[in-house]
């Protein structure tokens, strides 16, 4: 897909941003991006990539675009983009790299039991279960599934002792994902703002678009 238009960026522009570079023990390499309580990170040799972008408006008007609401999962193998916006919340995304088939679940809360199954999809705990379930059915092999995270600001600033729900949904994602054997080759989490997350699994790619908005809401 080409992309027109758009400046591409690696990460907020600031002189205090700091970079890491190393290799874990299977030989790839990542990237490592740390800023005001923001991390990311990808594999360089993975399958699925973020691209941060300044601009959504060339993906937009080139794709089939679904929108994925709050508590909510989406399954593709087809040619089109699945959108959703995350600010505390986070989107964690399950990809086939061989099939090319992918599932992004909208995740509000860490973890609760659900009274209705048809609530899995707003909490980390079993929304990522039900997305690797969902692959499988449709011929994916979990040997093949790498995952991303993308979300979890501090968009409410509950003080020192505060509970942050933003970095409680991202330990919980991750606590599953490993649990699951599930290879986390991408994230782009933490910070003060929001994010446009559209991922397009026919391609292996999530771009990503930081919201103007940096203020936090304090605790009274």
């Amino acid at each position: 897909m080409t992309i027109k238009g758009p400046r591409f960026m690696e990460a907020p522009q600031n002189p205090n941003f700091s970079f890491k570079i190393f290799k874990p023990t299977k030989g790839f390499t990542f990237t490592i991006r740390r800023f005001q309580g923001f991390s990311s990170f990808r594999n360089e040799k993975s399958s699925l990539k973020i691209v941060v972008i300044s601009s959504l408006t060339p993906i937009i008007s080139d794709n089939e675009v679904v929108n994925v609401n709050v508590g909510e999962c989406y399954i593709t193998n087809r040619q089109e983009v699945v959108s959703t916006l995350v600010g505390s919340c986070i989107a964690v995304i399950i990809h086939e790299s061989k099939l090319k088939i992918g599932g992004l679940a909208h995740i509000l809360l860490p973890q609760h039991k659900p009274k209705l199954s048809n609530q899995a999809c707003k909490y980390a705990a079993t929304a990522i279960p039900h997305l690797i379930s969902e692959v499988e059915k449709r011929g994916g092999r979990k040997s093949n599934m790498v995952s991303a995270i993308i979300g979890g600001s501090q968009l409410l600033n509950l003080g020192a002792n505060g509970f942050s729900v933003g970095k409680r949904n991202v330990e919980v994602a991750l606590s599953v994902l490993s649990s699951m054997g599930i290879p986390v080759v991408a994230q782009d989490v933490g910070g003060v703002y929001g994010r446009s997350v559209m991922y397009d699994a026919s391609q292996g790619t999530i771009y990503v678009k930081y919201t103007s908005s940096t203020n936090i809401i304090k605790k009274p």
